[in-house]
């Protein structure tokens, strides 16, 4: 039912892994009113066409690249 319900959206989990991020920072975006969500049910959900829109101007923030060692930690091999 909840399928059907909200066929069309994303949950907050699902939106970040759309995202490739933490599903905090999904949070921390739909509470800055930087992306769309509405609450149903106890949950956040995103329409899709607004997760696609915001995916395709969203940069991120800078830092290191994936997978690259802070320098006081060593490398994975």
């Amino acid at each position: 039912m909840v399928d059907e319900l909200f066929a069309g959206y994303f949950s907050l989990p699902e939106a970040a892994e759309y995202l490739r991020v933490h599903h905090e920072t999904v949070a921390r975006l739909v509470r800055a009113r930087h992306l769309r969500a509405i609450k149903r049910g106890g949950r956040w959900w995103v329409k899709a066409e607004d997760l696609e829109n915001f995916a395709m101007t969203y940069e991120g923030r800078p830092g290191r690249p994936i997978g690259q060692a802070h320098e006081d930690q060593q490398a994975l091999p």
